[in-house]
């Protein structure tokens, strides 16, 4: 329990309930399941294979399955008075049939043994049998082999002892079949009732074991320190970004559509801080030495030519050296590449070319070339990029490059003009059959540019006076998503109206973040959130659902200096 108080304080913070009503809900359900498994693993060399592992994967897929169906709609075919009892509901069997997820097939698949006796997992709590039969230590054995954790019906009968009275009974005041929807799903039986519910749980499963292969040891580099640091050193990487020390496009750490990176060295003293602060032993005193053992540890990209810093531009444009990581999900676990799409930092060379070109054009002669080396694209680049025309069209040629030497004798470097190039022309040319050419290739590119627009970004849309006030990309880009996701007739009659805020309903994050609480902090920091007098720093509100409505339902503040700028007007 207490190596799990973080991830224990996350569910908290998401659940946003009284506090009894928690105990009774959650930490009763962890307490029973830590006491009924103690510290097995759940597989015997593979994913969660080490002491404690099972119960670190059952609160693992418990979280990321409850934050996951937070903003789900379960019940979108009932009435407001069903919806509004029930979402809460299926949002916690979620959580509770996660916890119980990992669990089924471990028990089917392992032999706990100790003084002669055999624990029988399916009537009794490891930690119940251990002391009535007097056992210190246990051994374990898997005699049907390593099985990957996951439902079975051996999880789901542990529903009863696992959940406690409370939370069952909360259950069942929703709907009978509450329970039997969670013993379902916790026994990985899909039915069209608890479908949602099943496909957040197993899509939630498979980025659990995703996030823990990352984690893994085994995944890495050669044990040179009498010891795994991998672990160690990631887990450092984690907490600087969790606990405020590091954020997502500040120095030193910079994210973008190619992969994350650490500037060097000013990110190593950060994580030889954090290394010390924990007590690990063996741990490196130098950037140098650290970055030895990154690379050692298969953290970092090493070249072909054995180095390890490539270049980028951090937010202000200045040109920098940094160490990118192997594997970004390793800091960020949702790290998608599609969120951060902005230039990389393997274009800072053109960067520098532009620089130097700038400079140098400056002293030079007026109408004199600036020459800056460039990598020539690929042949598949040239191709991809290449529009295609098929055999019956015909394209206008490219206009000739200017000569590189022309300038050196005097002559003008500017690309010929058209009176040129018609006189150019060979004499037996059709009168006006170049100007049908050059229309005709016109139309074409026209007639491109419409079926395929060019894809608009935050930039692109929201002011810039917003982006700035955010500062950081990830959140503007889904702040554009939220915006049009708000202006569809299936927001439009949920938000309500104010003089100062329009609140909306807190299940408008379903697609748009995992993080709620994250996002919201962001808009908070930049002053787009209405901050409620008499409870400041609150960011979900229970309000009516309408003027005369004794039902309420989680909403969240949107301050009216940021939805009159983005178009999210009374209806």
């Amino acid at each position: 329990m207490e190596g799990q108080a973080d991830l224990i304080a996350r569910v908290r913070i998401n659940a946003a309930i009284p506090h009894k009503a928690f105990e009774d809900r959650y930490i009763v359900p962890i307490q029973n399941l830590a006491s009924y498994i103690l510290n097995l693993p759940a597989t015997q060399d593979r994913e969660y294979g080490g002491p404690g592992g099972l119960f670190r994967a059952a609160l693992d897929l418990a979280f990321l399955s409850f934050q996951a169906a937070d903003g789900r709609i379960f019940t979108g075919m009932l009435g407001v008075e069903d919806r509004h009892k029930l979402e809460t509901r299926w949002r916690y069997i979620c959580f509770a049939a996660g916890l119980l997820w990992p669990v089924g097939k471990t028990i089917e698949s392992i032999r706990v043994q100790g003084n002669g006796s055999i624990w029988p997992a399916r009537k009794q709590g490891l930690g119940f049998w251990s002391k009535e039969a007097q056992v210190s230590q246990v051994f374990l054995t898997w005699p049907r082999g390593t099985l990957e954790p996951g439902p079975s019906v051996n999880g789901s009968a542990l529903a009863v002892n696992i959940l406690g009275d409370k939370a069952i009974e909360w259950l069942e005041q929703g709907s009978p079949q509450m329970m039997t929807a969670l013993i379902e799903v916790s026994a990985g039986i899909r039915k069209e009732f608890n479908s949602i519910a099943y496909d957040v749980i197993a899509s939630m499963w498979k980025k659990a074991l995703t996030l823990e292969q990352a984690r893994m040891p085994s995944n890495y580099g050669r044990v040179k320190y009498g010891q795994h640091l991998a672990p160690y050193i990631i887990d450092a990487l984690r907490s600087l970004l969790r606990e405020g020390a590091w954020s997502i496009n500040r120095s030193p750490l910079h994210v973008d559509s190619t992969g994350i990176y650490l500037q060097w060295p000013t990110a190593a003293q950060d994580i030889l801080r954090q290394l010390a602060s924990k007590g690990i032993a063996q741990t490196p005193e130098s950037p140098e030495a650290l970055m030895t053992m990154m690379a050692d540890e298969d953290l970092i990209k090493i070249d072909q030519l054995g180095g390890a810093f490539n270049d980028i531009t951090d937010a202000d444009g200045v040109i920098t050296s940094a160490l990118k990581l192997l594997k970004p999900n390793i800091v960020i676990p949702d790290y998608d590449p599609r969120e951060y799409a902005k230039a990389s930092p393997a274009e800072t060379s053109k960067v520098q070319t532009d620089s130097k070109a700038a400079k140098q054009g400056s002293t030079e002669t007026k109408g004199a070339p600036v020459h800056a080396e460039q990598s020539a694209p690929t042949q598949s680049e040239v191709t991809a990029s290449a529009p295609k025309a098929s055999s019956d069209e015909v394209l206008a040629p490219p206009p000739p490059a200017a000569d590189p030497l022309a300038a050196t004798i005097g002559m003008s470097v500017d690309a010929p003009s058209i009176d040129q190039e018609e006189a150019a022309q060979p004499s037996n040319s059709e009168p006006g059959e170049s100007q049908l050419v050059v229309t005709k290739a016109a139309t074409q590119e026209e007639a491109s540019k419409k079926a395929n627009p060019p894809q608009q970004t935050y930039k692109d849309i929201l002011p810039h006076a917003v982006i700035k006030s955010i500062n950081d990309g990830l959140v503007s880009g889904q702040l554009v998503k939220l915006i049009d996701k708000l202006k569809t007739d299936a927001y439009k009659d949920r938000l309500l109206y104010s003089e100062k805020y329009i609140a909306v309903p807190w299940d408008s994050f379903d697609g748009i973040t995992l993080n709620p609480a994250s996002f919201l902090s962001k808009l908070g920091d930049a002053g787009y959130l209405h901050a409620d007098p008499k409870a400041r720093g609150k960011k979900m509100h229970e309000l009516p659902v309408s003027p005369n409505s004794t039902v309420k339902d989680k909403y969240y503040l949107l301050a009216r200096i940021l939805t009159d700028k983005l178009g999210l007007t009374d209806k």
